[in-house]
């Protein structure tokens, strides 16, 4: 999703630390609104939040990739947390002398990393991952490396 498709109309200041609630979905005391965010979120999660806001002021939280898209919760970290959830604490096997491949994940981003404040939902992004990487004139989709 394109960061351009939501662009912040009120910045906002606050500590999204210090609000009540979930990693997801927190509860701002200065404006009395939730703030969604769309980081700590798997693009599908996210979608589904802006489908339901749409024509709706709400408000977001968010990182970018640095390459003009927003940064989401990858779906096999999603999945992870979720089973983790799940499961029974069980003494691993021994490592003894073998190396395990580590799971990488990506760095998360720093506080100074997220944008946050109101948006106004009015439209789909026209802008998602599987399209064409060439640059489109008619929706000012960005070229994809």
């Amino acid at each position: 999703m394109a960061v351009r498709a939501l662009p912040i109309l009120s910045p906002c200041r606050e500590s999204f630390a210090a609000m009540r609630g979930d990693g997801a979905v927190r509860a701002c005391d200065r404006c009395d609104k939730e703030v969604h965010d769309l980081s700590a979120m798997t693009e599908p999660e996210a979608r589904a939040v802006l489908r339901r806001a749409r024509g709706a002021r709400i408000c977001v939280r968010y990182a970018g990739d640095g390459r003009g898209r927003v940064r989401f919760r990858t779906l096999s970290v999603a999945a992870a947390l979720a089973a983790s959830a799940c499961s029974v604490a069980v003494d691993p096997p021994s490592t003894v002398g073998a190396h395990a491949p580590a799971a990488v994940a990506p760095a998360p981003a720093g506080e100074d990393d997220y944008l946050m404040g109101d948006v106004v939902v009015d439209a789909e992004d026209l802008c998602p991952d599987a399209l064409d990487p060439e640059s489109d004139e008619a929706t000012g989709c960005p070229r994809r490396e």
